[in-house]
């Protein structure tokens, strides 16, 4: 892969459209190098396994890849240009700029299992040449001087050579394994979405495609407050209270269900309130449909609520694309070993968007009327309409 390929197809993820876009993208490029740092230093402390390492230490640096491409491309330098001293021949370092990544780097056969004392040095200065790189940035506001700060980039491109090498990664890899993060995080096209689970199986095993539910509050004799809800004229589930010391009207969580049913075309949980598990292969029922994926669901719904209590607003300020990837990731651990878990960053993202936008109008309106869309991908809300009045005779 050229090096201009990478940071061509890396720019698409580039969301930042601001003026402060290019100094956010360098101090993203300072986090990331510590970052990088952080899974050297835990690996020799917490003596985690080789390939958790390896894969920690690769998703890092591509991050920081990632980083320094973009801020590169912001102040005008393709990587080639960036990368041309590092060029191992010294034909291409005179000649070309349009560089692969093996241009860089001889790769190594038996990478360390451990950091050694001189990857600890080689790190160190990767974060000394970072810091230099934002310092000839700020000085490049008023000296226009493109030399030194194309040099600087080139010391921390250099740097990230230098530890790719000494961890014992390719960094052509890390690069594609960076894109293909990115490009599931912030694809272009975000119509697309992966098939349904239960495709193939009898439609009374299936989750159903189009259905809606009425939600109410209800205040109880005890001064107290509950959620029931309503499919048609039958009550469906358990009345749900908040169970915690302070009320926050989790009450009306069912609804992240119904938008992870809408969305993503999956929810244990509302498999088990319509009866509709996929019984007829037992290994689906009992892995996929039991009660351990129910509580992995019901526990993912707790985990994203309490982060949008923390962030403040109930995510009501965050746009497509903006939600923390931290988050998403942390998702994606926790659903390991269930059949969602290879599901789409932005996929979850839109799901949970969905749920808490329907979740704010419930805590509004004390009441509304759900329904999931799962043709259209769509978990639409509103109010539920007035009975009719019936005529005098």
């Amino acid at each position: 892969m050229l090096l201009d390929e990478y940071q061509s197809l890396a720019a698409r993820t580039d969301v930042s459209s601001s003026e402060a876009s290019q100094r956010h993208l360098i101090l993203g490029l300072f986090g990331e190098a510590g970052s990088v740092l952080s899974v050297i230093k835990k690996k020799g402390r917490d003596k985690s396994s080789s390939r958790v390492y390896f894969e920690r230490a690769s998703e890092e640096i591509g991050d920081l890849l990632w980083y320094l491409a973009a801020s590169a491309k912001r102040s005008g330098f393709s990587l080639g240009r960036v990368a041309k001293p590092l060029a191992l021949s010294p034909s291409k370092r005179k000649k070309s700029s349009l560089l692969l990544f093996s241009d860089l780097q001889i790769p190594r056969r038996s990478p360390p299992e451990e950091p050694t004392r001189y990857l600890e040095i080689v790190l160190m200065s990767l974060a000394g040449s970072v810091g230099a790189l934002i310092h000839e940035q700020r000085a490049y506001l008023k000296s226009k001087n493109s030399v030194d700060l194309c040099s600087a980039f080139t010391k921390v491109l250099r740097g990230m050579v230098d530890v790719t090498n000494r961890v014992g990664l390719s960094l052509e890899e890390v690069a594609r394994a960076n894109l293909a993060k990115t490009s599931e995080r912030w694809p272009e096209d975000r119509n697309s979405f992966p098939d349904p689970f239960d495709s193939v199986f009898p439609r009374y095993e299936r989750l159903p495609r189009k259905i809606t539910f009425d939600i109410r509050e209800v205040k109880s004799d005890e001064d107290d407050y509950f959620v029931y809800q309503s499919y048609g004229k039958v009550n469906i589930g358990d009345r749900l209270t908040d169970n915690i010391e302070y009320s926050d009207d989790y009450r009306f969580h069912d609804v992240f269900h119904y938008a992870y049913a809408a969305v993503i075309g999956w929810s244990p949980v509302l498999r088990a309130i319509l009866n509709v598990k996929r019984k007829s292969v037992k290994e689906v029922d009992h892995n996929q449909d039991g009660a351990r994926a129910i509580l992995v669901e019901e526990g993912l719904a707790a985990l994203i609520y309490n982060e949008a209590k923390r962030e403040g607003g109930l995510f009501a300020d965050v746009d497509r694309g903006k939600l923390s990837f931290d988050l998403l990731k942390t998702i994606k651990s926790f659903v390991q070993g269930f059949e969602v878990k290879d599901m789409p960053y932005w996929v979850w993202e839109e799901a949970i968007l969905q749920g808490f936008e329907a979740f704010r109008y419930l805590v509004e309106h004390r009441e509304g009327r759900v329904t999931i869309d799962y043709p259209n991908r769509r978990l639409h809300i509103g109010p539920i309409p007035s009975k009719a009045v019936p005529k005098k005779q």
